[in-house]
């Protein structure tokens, strides 16, 4: 993973426990299609609410993901848990799920933007089992006002590979990136929308931030990720959950993204089904 700064990395490594991509590959629908198989990956976290183990993106990659299956056929849907430091020889298991199963509401006029899927016992346990930890309620409740750095966490697509290997495996190259982000206090007034967001411009790294002596340009690929805010005390770099990247506007380089105290409001209907689904299923998904 790229840090921000050599005094982070050892902190911003273990933001890599939360991180799980996923992943699938993608085919032509019809024979006349001649187009070839695509890899795919996405950027997405874990956090548990009241013991349930939740997946979390944007709920545009949601909508996107659904749309493409309408026009490809999408195989091998799989989470990605390499990033949580135990690599195996092969650091993906299947998505078992549906993308019918998948909740968001991505609302652009309004600018709500979230996407997650529910897990299982079986699914957060494989998680964990991986080295994967959710990003628990007090990681986002009773946060700091004074805060001054933040992170966004994800797969860029400039830093990452991902192939298709005999028109069926897939094979995945790269890192996530800690990108920094300056808090916005003044921002464009036609960026502004009703419901209340976190608004952050992507702060130039210097050669040696990226491989090949790049800087990061873009930040496609990383919606979804988890933006962090980082404070230390007494020594020690703490963090706090923040918000869910949404939006990108590259000319400015200005990060817009929906803040995560509000997901737990939206999910309380979600939330309670799935307690009571698990329950039945045989307990919880607490680690």
């Amino acid at each position: 993973m790229q840090s921000l700064s050599p005094d982070m990395g050892t902190r911003l490594k273990q933001l890599l426990r939360h991180m799980v991509s996923l992943t699938w590959v993608d085919f032509p629908a019809t024979p006349a299609d001649t187009s070839p198989a695509r890899g795919q990956m996405v950027t997405g976290f874990v956090i548990a609410i009241d013991g349930v183990w939740i997946w979390v993106t944007a709920g545009h990659i949601c909508e996107s993901i659904k749309e493409l299956s309408s026009k490809r056929r999408i195989e091998r849907l799989r989470f990605c848990d390499a990033w949580g430091g135990q690599f195996k020889n092969d650091t993906t298991f299947p998505f078992p799920y549906s993308l019918d199963d998948l909740v968001y509401i991505h609302d652009q006029e309004n600018g709500v933007d979230y996407g997650v899927q529910i897990l299982g016992h079986q699914p957060a346990a494989l998680l964990n089992a991986a080295g994967i930890m959710p990003i628990e309620q007090e990681c986002w409740t009773n946060t700091p006002t004074d805060i001054n750095t933040f992170a966004l966490i994800g797969f860029p697509t400039s830093t990452m590979s991902v192939e298709v290997v005999d028109n069926k495996r897939m094979t995945l190259k790269g890192s996530a990136f800690a990108a920094p982000i300056e808090f916005l206090k003044t921002v464009p007034t036609e960026l502004i929308k009703p419901y209340c967001r976190f608004y952050g411009r992507l702060v130039d790294l210097d050669a040696e931030g990226l491989p090949n002596g790049a800087c990061l340009a873009d930040i496609d690929g990383m919606s979804g990720g988890p933006i962090f805010g980082l404070k230390s005390i007494n020594g020690e770099i703490k963090y706090w959950l923040i918000a869910i990247q949404s939006g990108w506007f590259p000319e400015r380089r200005i990060v817009t993204a929906c803040l995560i105290a509000n997901l737990t409001m939206l999910l309380k209907d979600v939330l309670e089904q799935a307690k009571n689904a698990i329950a039945s299923d045989g307990g919880t998904t607490s680690a």
